[in-house]
């Protein structure tokens, strides 16, 4: 099967409605593949304008269902996503976007590094506990006030 031909099948999946009721799609009705091109691994794909009308929470999904689908193929490194040939990003970026742009795991990025400041060292503690459950997050420091906080900064 040609990559081209493959590309489309992709789309044509992500872009159907779901098979079961309760499920719904972050895609707007309507919206169609104008043209996709690969080079040098990053996939540029260019939707209708519905998928450029697409907003908040809606956008991300819709972004990121494209890009982790694409990206499982050999050749795609990257996705370049468009609505009528313009990025569908903030500040119009057309930075490619890859998998791991939508790794919520924490794995992949920097932690999330945290200074506790609170007065009651049993609030603190109880706060260090739950952070040290979540994955991607450090605690580097506490403080009981903010003038030791001021001070415990380098």
């Amino acid at each position: 099967m040609e990559k081209r031909e493959v590309v489309n099948q992709l789309v044509h999946a992500l872009l159907s409605k779901p098979k079961r009721s309760e499920l719904t799609s972050p895609f707007p009705k309507g919206t169609t593949l104008l043209s996709a091109r690969l080079k040098d691994g990053v996939l540029t794909l260019n939707f209708s304008k519905e998928y450029g009308d697409l907003t908040g929470a809606k956008r991300t999904l819709a972004n990121g269902a494209v890009v982790l689908t694409m990206t499982q193929l050999k050749q795609v490194d990257s996705v370049v996503i468009l609505a009528v040939g313009e990025s569908v990003l903030p500040g119009k970026s057309e930075e490619p976007l890859t998998a791991e742009d939508f790794d919520l795991s924490g794995m992949s990025a920097d932690p999330i590094r945290v200074f506790l400041v609170d007065d009651q060292t049993l609030v603190r503690q109880g706060i260090r506990s739950l952070l040290a459950l979540a994955e991607g997050i450090e605690v580097v420091a506490e403080a009981s006030d903010g003038k030791q906080a001021m001070e415990l900064i380098p």
